[in-house]
C-alpha cells in the first residue's frame, strides 16, 4: 500500500534533527510541511510516496533524503 511521507529537516543549536511521517496525502503533506516552516524557519521538508510500513523492505531517513534531493549546502 502506497502513503505519502512528510520528510523534513532542520538543524538548531548545533544538532540537526530529522524525520518521516506518514500522511494520508499529498495535500495534507504539503499543508503540514507548511506549517512546519511557519514555525521553524529552519526546516527543510519534501513530500515522497512510499510503502506503508510493514508492506516492504524499510529505507532509513538518510537514504529517502539522498534520493530526493535533500542536498541544500546550508546542512
Amino acid at each position: 500500500m502506497e502513503v505519502i511521507y512528510l520528510i523534513f529537516f532542520f538543524v538548531t543549536r548545533g544538532a540537526a534533527f530529522t524525520d518521516q511521517v506518514p500522511q494520508a496525502s499529498i495535500e495534507q503533506c504539503e499543508e503540514n510541511g507548511a506549517a512546519l516552516q511557519k514555525l521553524y524557519r529552519e526546516i527543510k521538508f519534501k513530500c515522497i510516496p512510499g510503502l506503508a510500513e510493514g508492506a516492504g523492505t524499510p529505507i532509513s531517513t538518510e537514504e529517502l533524503m539522498n534520493r530526493y534531493g535533500f542536498k541544500d549546502s546550508s546542512y
